[in-house]
């Protein structure tokens, strides 16, 4: 397709500005873009899709000052101006004399190989940078403005609007891009958890939670040099970028599960939680993972409408969309799933994590570590291993009863929010035991306490290996072992239809089936009884 001239002259222009002919130019659906070695212009096409509007002069001119307006709040260093693309003598240029016939948003070039996504696919983004950008964007939302008009985008009825609008708009592609399963497990979920929260939604908008966000935060539009650089916001439509800011640091956790780095996701999370102390995130973050992954299928399936694109770039967006349809059916199977809480006890080095592990993978239930909780609250690092006495220091009894009062406290919130729970923690005391079954009882949720057991010798040989790599956050060892071995309370005060022994030394696969036939059989007990 030959170019507008506009663009032809334009990309001229900026060769003797940046005194170069490496001129790159990109086109999107909705924009050119013209990258030289210093500066970039960004001139927007004269389209109406609806949900964008860029079809006349004085709309585009607009558009150019709210880009460059709202993006100058997390890079203002990169957003420079926006400059009049005039015309004389029959050639367009930027500035100068003649008449004003577009405009464009002029920026500073950013370095590509320090993109989010580059970086990512070098190996080298790390939990440190992770942090770092986390950090940005809870500063960035503490900032943002909201009131009244902002919050209303955040009520139960627009959240609603917004996602049957993603059902009504994908129904075509139904058989192209989506199977009718997938359509109806995403539909059937994000229905179910907006009618389950409405309360929840509503607590998000009367404490401020609902503000004028970026809107499309996503590894390519993540900068990470000197600074954390996030640009590219969504300008063109309000009801995109104001949203709870969970969707906002949503749709980064999401990408980073598309790139198969869930590892990271996690941590961005957390230490998003941990810049912002918004707790509450926990149980909306794969409600708008969800969501924001059936956009990105949805966004791409419009393309299989563009007669424009030739037979292999229908083909690549049509995949395109099939996994990001995959991964938001992923998210909304997990929701599905129901509310349920497992507790995996048992003394150090019986292979309790291993098969908390296995079995959170299996089910796609949430897994809570005693031993990440305890050293969070201590404010040591995962990897930092104190070996310290039985009963003392971060594994005194004041410090079981902060680890133990905290670990409820987050499986309460995630059930609440029809999330299935595990908690992996050595439950040596009955009480704690009880504590965790009356708290099922109490939100009326299937139980089950999964005992994991081994012989000494066994224990010695893991506990040994453990010492010898160090890649477990557990601090466990076989003198700690001895002493919590006499300390262990028996268990007697659990249902035995709520009580599942396995002994860790047979094959894992072997008992994650035991233990999922104990699952089916409480979870249909409990349906029987309701």
């Amino acid at each position: 397709m030959s170019l507008p001239a506009m663009i032809t002259d334009l990309m001229e222009a900026a060769k003797e500005e940046n005194s170069s002919d490496s001129i790159e130019l990109i086109q999107t659906h909705i924009s050119f873009v013209i990258i030289g070695d210093k500066t970039v212009y960004k001139i927007k096409k004269p389209v109406d899709f609806g949900f964008l509007d860029f079809s006349t002069l004085e709309k585009r001119g607009y558009y150019c000052r709210q880009e460059l307006d709202l993006n100058r709040r997390l890079s203002p260093q990169i957003y420079l101006d926006v400059v009049d693309v005039k015309m004389r003598d029959g050639k367009h240029f930027f500035d100068g004399h003649g008449d004003i016939v577009d405009y464009a948003v002029k920026m500073k070039r950013i370095p590509q190989e320090r993109m989010m996504l580059n970086l990512l696919k070098e190996g080298t983004v790390d939990r440190g940078m992770i942090y770092l950008v986390a950090k940005a964007i809870a500063h960035f939302h503490l900032k943002a403005r909201h009131n009244g008009e902002i919050a209303e985008y955040g009520s139960p009825q627009t959240i609603a609007d917004n996602v049957e609008e993603n059902f009504s708009q994908t129904e075509k592609y139904i058989g192209r891009s989506i199977s009718r399963e997938q359509y109806d497990i995403v539909a059937n979920y994000s229905r179910r958890f907006m009618e389950k929260n409405k309360t929840l939604f509503i607590k998000r908008v009367d404490n401020g939670k609902v503000r004028d966000c970026h809107g499309d935060i996503h590894m390519e539009h993540v900068c990470i040099t000197d600074r954390i650089y996030i640009y590219d916001c969504i300008e063109f439509n309000e009801r995109f970028r104001y949203s709870d800011v969970a969707a906002d640091i949503a749709f980064l956790a999401m990408d980073l599960d598309y790139h198969h780095r869930s590892d990271l996701s996690k941590a961005l999370v957390d230490s998003y939680i941990e810049a912002s102390g918004d707790e509450e995130i926990r149980s909306l973050i794969d409600f708008y993972k969800c969501y924001r992954a059936y956009v990105r299928g949805k966004v791409d399936s419009f393309e299989l409408d563009d007669s424009s694109l030739n037979v292999d770039e229908l083909e690549g967006a049509r995949k395109m969309a099939e996994s990001y349809f995959e991964l938001a059916c992923r998210y909304a199977s997990k929701g599905l799933k129901g509310e349920m809480l497992i507790v995996t006890c048992g003394l150090i080095g019986a292979g309790k994590s291993t098969v908390a592990a296995a079995l959170a993978e299996k089910k796609g239930y949430h897994l809570l570590r005693s031993d990440e909780i305890r050293k969070e609250i201590a404010g040591v690092a995962k990897d930092d291993h104190r070996h310290e006495a039985f009963g003392e220091g971060i594994y005194s009894k004041d410090f079981f009863d902060k680890t133990y009062e905290e670990l409820f406290k987050r499986a309460r919130a995630l059930l609440e929010n029809g999330e299935g729970v595990i908690l992996d923690a050595s439950f040596k005391e009955s009480r704690f035991r009880v504590q965790a079954f009356e708290m099922a009882n109490e939100m009326e949720i299937p139980f089950l306490l999964v005992e994991c057991i081994c012989s000494d010798e066994e224990i010695r040989r893991r506990l040994f290996k453990r010492m010898t790599n160090g890649s477990d956050v557990s601090d466990g060892r076989w003198e700690i072992y001895q002493e919590q071995k006499k300390a262990f309370e028996r268990i007697n005060k659990i249902p035995g239809s709520e009580h599942i022994m396995i002994d860790t030394e047979r094959d894992l696969e072997r008992n994650l089936r035991d233990i999922l036939f104990d699952i089916e059989k409480t979870g249909n007990k409990y349906e029987d009884k309701a």
